[in-house]
């Protein structure tokens, strides 16, 4: 308990070192461009990180799979949360407002959780593997969206900072 309490003074404080040369940037916490990315980054992670546990758990041990089939049960996730990262990645910068990315983005993760509430011993494989796709479509869209807003939004030299923030 102490030492991140101990770490968090001594960043703040700048004790031993310099403002430019502290580990944590603590101007980020000062900025609501920053942090709302970076809450949201972390959010899709989340859901990305439960999906690609429990997916594969569900099919071995309801379905009965062995370890390497569940993991190719885990592919359409995959390649759905990859493709989709990649596309936003190119679309963003042509359309140049991010804002509606994190609204899309929230609306299909929290549908697609929904749906996934739902699932029973008796769901479709097909059903699953929908669900799946559209976490990984709302997950995918913004899973690094924040790494080119946060550098379009800071003074130049405080880029690798706020990169290192998200």
């Amino acid at each position: 308990f102490r030492d991140p309490v101990v770490f968090a003074l001594q960043q703040f404080f700048s004790i031993f070192t310099t403002e430019t040369n502290r580990l944590f940037p603590i101007s980020s916490l000062k900025s609501r461009t920053i942090i709302l990315p970076h809450v949201a980054t972390a959010c899709a992670g989340a859901a990305q990180l439960v999906t690609i546990f429990y997916i594969p758990l569900l099919f071995q041990f309801v379905r009965g799979d062995s370890g390497l089939q569940a993991a190719v049960r885990l592919l359409p996730f995959i390649m759905f949360n990859i493709a989709t990262i990649m596309g936003s990645g190119i679309v963003m910068p042509l359309i140049g407002y991010y804002y509606s990315f994190y609204i899309v983005s929230g609306i299909l993760t929290t549908i697609s959780a929904a749906l996934m509430y739902t699932v029973t011993l008796a769901a479709s494989t097909a059903a699953i593997y929908g669900y799946t796709i559209l976490i990984a479509t709302g997950t995918g869209l913004l899973a690094q969206a924040a790494y080119s807003i946060a550098p379009a939004k800071v003074h130049p030299s405080k880029v690798s900072d706020a990169i290192g923030f998200i």
